[in-house]
């Protein structure tokens, strides 16, 4: 619609308005109307020739322009007239179509992402049937570089971890996690993001954190891109040992050769 109101502006300009008395009695009274994709001219054009190529034909009330541009040098967007002996082009830009914005994530592959730290309480080790603490600091973060031929930023927002403990467990969470001693729990204690391995072994720990992203080149403001982006730390290794209890008869500040107190 906006394409033809400017088309149909374009002929309101040729006809003035409206043809004046000098016009109709010069035989180049011209008005138009659209239909489709082309423009209807009513009236009479009696001066020869319709695209500068011709010789012999005339306008006539009814004739019609094609608005794709007929063999006007190709132009899909030119149509022309003669008018009083005079060839006169019209040049018409459609307007632009809204729509997705034109950056995918396969456009943003050079500007990578930080999953920062990931730690597990205990570090390094864990015992059968208690819970294992774990953490990453991945948060929400821009990185600078080119894209769209200009100087331009894309944000990252974590927006999911998903954890796979080697033992055959998965998780997918909606956080990070925070340290015991950030939760004001003590060790062992169980957490949002913690874990209980069920048997002894060594066990690499695979996390990859889900990243929202946007884009946004010079001042401009941030726009999303379709789908988010998966990104894969570095594996935790970790070995889960067994914990047993003995009874001693005396305390180990007294005995401290006694097994137990080593």
């Amino acid at each position: 619609m906006e394409f033809e109101l400017l088309i149909a502006i374009v002929l309101l300009a040729l006809s003035g308005g409206g043809c004046d008395l000098g016009a109709q009695e010069l035989g180049h009274c011209i008005s138009g109307s659209i239909s489709g994709d082309n423009v209807t001219l009513d009236g009479s054009y009696t001066s020869p020739g319709d695209n500068g190529n011709k010789s012999d034909d005339a306008w006539s009330e009814g004739s019609t322009v094609n608005v794709d541009g007929g063999d006007n040098d190709g132009d899909p967007n030119t149509f022309c007239m003669d008018r009083v002996g005079e060839l006169i082009c019209w040049s018409v830009t459609p307007p632009a179509e809204a729509g997705v914005a034109p950056v995918t994530l396969a456009d943003i592959a050079q500007f990578r992402p930080e999953v920062g730290t990931r730690a597990m309480e205990p570090s390094g080790w864990t015992t059968v049937g208690l819970p294992t603490n774990f953490v990453s600091a991945a948060s929400v973060h821009s990185v600078d570089g080119t894209l769209l031929g200009g100087p331009a930023s894309v944000r990252f927002t974590p927006v999911a971890w998903h954890w796979d403990y080697g033992d055959g467990s998965q998780a997918t969470l909606a956080s990070g996690g925070r340290l015991w001693r950030e939760l004001g729990g003590t060790e062992f204690s169980p957490t949002p993001t913690s874990h209980a391995f069920t048997r002894t072994g060594t066990y690499s720990v695979a996390l990859t954190i889900e990243f929202r992203t946007e884009y946004r080149v010079g001042s401009a403001g941030w726009t999303s891109i379709a789908g988010t982006l998966p990104v894969t730390a570095e594996p935790l290794e970790v070995t889960v040992v067994r914990a047993t209890t003995v009874l001693v008869d005396e305390a180990c500040p007294d005995r401290p050769h006694l097994s137990g107190c080593r």
